[in-house]
């Protein structure tokens, strides 16, 4: 089996309105059948104490280093040092449009394929020079 992220998309079967106000949902749950690639690869950002926004924000893909820098499910604090971002393997946003929500899929779909292959080529290094360093008198 060849290896792969999987992505499954999901929308609602109906638009939802509030008066003039109306949000096209979409939900993404990823997986990975990759060894060492975990399938939590949506970055999200803690929401501030006391922010008007309610709930964590999505951010982005996750990029290689954030997949080893961040942690998985929830914020964490390391040290003195509070990290507000984590990842998540399922993405859920209410976009503003048909169009945007489209937009955003494709968007997501081709930084996943960048994740999955710069997440190869990280494994597949190779020797490219050996120097030996000797102190000076």
């Amino acid at each position: 089996m060849a290896d792969e992220i999987v992505l499954v998309r999901k929308e609602p079967t109906e638009t939802f309105s509030t008066s003039s106000q109306h949000s096209w949902a979409m939900e993404v749950e990823a997986t990975s059948n990759k060894a060492g690639l975990s399938s939590k690869i949506f970055v999200w950002h803690e929401n501030s104490p006391g922010s008007a926004y309610s709930g964590d924000r999505f951010s982005c893909v996750a990029s290689t280093q954030q997949m080893v820098d961040l942690p998985e499910d929830q914020p964490a604090d390391e040290g003195d040092e509070h990290i507000p971002f984590y990842r998540r393997s399922t993405l859920l946003v209410d976009c503003r449009s048909p169009e945007l929500r489209l937009e955003l899929w494709e968007k997501i779909k081709a930084d996943v394929e960048d994740l999955i292959t710069n997440w190869v080529a990280m494994e597949s290094m190779v020797e490219v020079e050996t120097v030996t360093i000797t102190p000076t008198t």
